[in-house]
């Protein structure tokens, strides 16, 4: 079954993949599919039922073995502190350890690509002896952050 996916984002993604001479295959366009597709990050295991609905059993080293190659391409990121995986913004671009902005209370995480700073932290981190992977600010998005509005 077909994923409602941007066909140009699988493509890019392709070419990408064969520019560097690694193996685009269909189970990992279904992974990166789900992820695009998606608002909020996915964890493992809800990628791994949203492919068992669609084909029956999957197991789950299917799912980890298709992430792990998606992270080192730079097609996707994993959220540290949800545990999860986003779709990368802007793949096959330099990335300096993206920044991550995570809603504490709906779960979404948008990319936040700011070099200088991401430079920064990796240089202050170094300067006290830890090597940093990134980096994540909890908070709440715009949408979360709204004041509640009291009927009546």
């Amino acid at each position: 079954m077909p994923l409602p996916v941007s066909s140009d984002r699988l493509e890019r993604a392709r070419r990408l993949c064969e520019s560097r001479g690694v193996q685009w295959t269909p189970l990992r366009a279904e992974v990166y599919a789900l992820l695009v597709t998606h608002d909020a990050p996915l964890k493992a295991y809800d990628l791994l039922e949203k492919m068992r609905e669609v084909h029956g059993r999957v197991a789950p080293m299917t799912v980890y073995r298709a992430l792990d190659f998606l992270v080192d391409q730079d097609l996707v990121h994993r959220v540290a502190s949800t545990s999860s995986f986003v779709a990368c913004h802007e793949p096959g671009t330099a990335h300096h350890d993206p920044i991550f902005l995570v809603c504490q209370r709906c779960g979404t995480a948008q990319e936040w690509s700011r070099p200088r700073l991401s430079q920064s932290i990796q240089s202050e981190a170094r300067r006290a002896g830890f090597a940093a992977h990134g980096a994540e600010i909890p908070g709440l998005c715009a949408r979360c952050a709204l004041p509640v509005r009291s009927g009546g």
